[in-house]
């Protein structure tokens, strides 16, 4: 069915606070360099020491920046600072007068992780609640939380990302957030598009943000088996796609877009980067399982979804923005999910992932993937996957390692695969009027 201009969804803005670059431009340009942002985690504030532990790591991010709301920060974790960051970029990116705009036309879709309380904050309440070699309830209750922080928890809360966001910008259309890990992202974003194509908002704010660099986080992450096993210089261990590949690094972004119906971003006289045209999602497999072929299925179902929604065939995708995030079992899974959804044309069409340079980033995967997908199209470049030398016979796809590719993009694929199962899949082409 063809669709007028208010039912068409176009990206008009991007924020960008990422490891490799803050703002979408410096961020592009590390890409396309092949650079990435990975670095130690200094963890002496919890442990004394500095653990040998790498990571995606923001790096000259400072909230009073971009935080007007000075009172704000008080009940706000990283991940919702580097969130609202990224929201003031992509709404100075698309050139966007908020205070002209309907609110009951702006709305909030913002993917989000769990968010872990700081230790430092919580470790005296915990402390004081220990009671015979154990934890007491009764305790935390009573004792422990007259020392706490009276809206501590409003900084632990998934929500509170679209929460602050909808606050600051006044926007009182639909909010929303998902809280599907890696595909939580890009699943905001699809489902940001379907209020825009129903005619229910004009304008809104969509993305993720995640912060997967917390202590407890990386305890998680090594009692599941899931990081690399570090040895060294980064290019020793972490190699999306790559036979040596022994798991991911973890790490932190947030990606936040303005996208608009056609008709209100022409009205503007905005600048279109590209136009959404089809999203998919799925959901089907548990972290424990194993089956790559099971895994595979599940998010072909994505894949396939979203290309049915956009009407497209499989040779119309000249690049997929891949999840690829040195995972033994899903980077497998993810191949196999390519080559069932798009047959022999997946070994044709050019991949790669924005992961290998900024570690794993939770529910802001998609928004990197995403960024990546639409500077393609603009800039007619695609960058690589970095450490990629051997690739793993049964990874057999075009990977793009070592440099970036110079290549015409008119329809790209967007996909975000999550270790827990849940899957993400959007499809973007070149605007055209």
């Amino acid at each position: 069915m063809k669709k007028n201009n208010d039912q068409r969804v176009v990206v008009t803005g991007m924020g960008m606070i990422t490891p490799i670059g803050i703002g979408i431009d410096c961020f592009w340009k590390n890409a396309i360099a092949g650079s990435h942002g990975i670095d130690y985690i200094d963890f002496s504030d919890y442990s004394g020491e500095t653990e040998p532990i790498l990571a995606g790591i923001i790096k000259g991010f400072d909230p009073k920046i971009y935080i007007s709301q000075r009172k704000s920060l008080k009940v706000m974790s990283r991940d919702m600072q580097i969130a609202v960051g990224a929201a003031k970029l992509a709404v100075e990116d698309a050139k966007l007068n908020i205070e002209a705009e309907d609110p009951t036309q702006v709305g909030v879709t913002i993917g989000s992780g769990m968010i872990h309380a700081d230790i430092n904050e919580l470790g005296a309440s915990i402390a004081l609640s220990a009671k015979n070699g154990g934890f007491t309830i009764s305790g935390f209750g009573k004792e422990a939380m007259q020392i706490l922080f009276p809206l501590w928890l409003l900084k632990q809360l998934p929500n509170m990302l679209a929460s602050h966001i909808s606050i600051i910008y006044n926007a009182q259309a639909p909010s929303n957030t998902p809280t599907t890990a890696s595909a939580a992202g890009l699943q905001a974003i699809g489902e940001a598009a379907r209020i825009i194509e129903r005619q229910n908002a004009k304008v809104y704010f969509c993305g993720g943000a995640d912060c997967r660099i917390h202590p407890l986080d990386i305890l998680k992450y090594q009692m599941l088996g899931l990081l690399a096993k570090q040895n060294g210089d980064i290019k020793n261990f972490y190699f999306p796609y790559d036979i040596r590949r022994s798991g991911m690094i973890p790490g932190e972004a947030a990606g936040i877009f303005i996208i608009e119906s056609l008709s209100h971003a022409l009205e503007r006289g905005a600048r279109i980067y590209a136009e959404i045209i089809g999203y998919g999602s799925s959901a089907g497999v548990e972290f424990r399982e194993k089956d790559p072929e099971k895994r595979a299925y599940i998010e072909s179902i994505a894949i396939t979804s979203a290309m049915e929604d956009a009407q497209i065939a499989p040779e119309d995708i000249d690049y997929i923005s891949g999840h690829g995030c040195s995972s033994l079992n899903g980077d497998l899974a993810e191949t196999l999910a390519y080559k069932k959804a798009l047959g022999n044309h997946a070994y044709k069409v050019a991949v790669s992932s924005i992961s290998s340079m900024t570690g794993y980033v939770g529910a802001a995967t998609g928004s990197v993937n995403l960024a990546s997908a639409i500077m393609a199209i603009n800039d007619s470049k695609i960058a690589p996957t970095l450490f990629l030398s051997q690739p793993d016979p049964k990874c057999d796809l075009d990977y793009i390692p070592g440099t970036f590719r110079n290549r015409e993009v008119n329809i790209a694929l967007v996909n975000t695969f999550d270790f827990s199962g849940q899957g993400a899949a959007l499809v973007l082409k070149k605007f055209q009027r």
